[in-house]
């Protein structure tokens, strides 16, 4: 978050205390359903989800 902060990438109206929070809810959710139970999601879906995320951060 710093890193798109400091290059003036992160997007209008968003704050780097508040994406750095959803970031961290985001990667502990995704965390919980990879190990308990993996069925649901892939390591692949999860990987497309942060990606997702980061490009979003930077609309």
């Amino acid at each position: 978050m710093a890193a798109l902060e400091e290059l003036g990438a992160l997007g209008a109206g968003r704050t780097r205390a508040a994406e750095t929070a959803r970031l961290h809810a985001l990667l502990d959710g995704m965390v919980v359903q990879l190990l308990a139970r993996p069925a649901r999601m892939s390591p692949q879906q999860a990987q497309d989800i942060l990606v997702q995320h980061l490009a979003e951060l930077c609309a």
